[in-house]
Parts: structure tokens; C-alpha cells; sequence
């Protein structure tokens, strides 16, 4: 595989909240979203209608920072 991080889904994993049917690795870093404010509020907004467990921000010098639904105290 190549070099990179991963999340593991399957039926087994986080009661499949993806729905697959059989278990996999799935590179990190493939969706690319629309902009949104990089404010509380503005991520807050964006994760209310977004459909997975959080976003992942990139910095070019390689530091990555993970937000995630329940950060805000909202059910995935």
C-alpha cells in the first residue's frame, strides 16, 4: 500500500457507520471539500450537515489536525 495514514471501516468498526460489507482501509486525505470559515462557528455550520465523522486540515509544513463531529457535541 502506499505510504500514508488510513481509517479501517468495516461491519466490525464503529457499528459500520459506512455501510460497507466487508472490512478495508481507506486512505485519509481523498476528499476535498468546499471552503468553509475556519472559525467555530463556521466548522460547527459545516459539520452539522456534513455526512462523516470530521475533517482532517493539512498544513504544508506536514502538521494535521482532526475536528470531529462530537467535538461539538453532535451525534455521528
Amino acid at each position: 500500500m502506499p505510504d500514508g495514514t488510513y481509517e479501517l471501516i468495516g461491519p466490525k468498526v464503529n457499528r459500520n457507520k459506512d455501510g460497507v460489507t466487508e472490512h478495508t482501509l481507506v486512505p485519509h486525505g481523498k476528499g476535498v471539500y468546499a471552503d468553509f470559515a475556519r472559525t467555530f462557528e463556521g466548522i460547527r455550520t459545516f459539520l452539522e450537515s456534513f455526512e462523516g465523522e470530521g475533517v482532517v486540515f493539512h498544513h504544508p509544513d506536514g502538521r494535521m489536525c482532526k475536528i470531529k463531529r462530537r467535538d461539538f457535541g453532535m451525534k455521528w
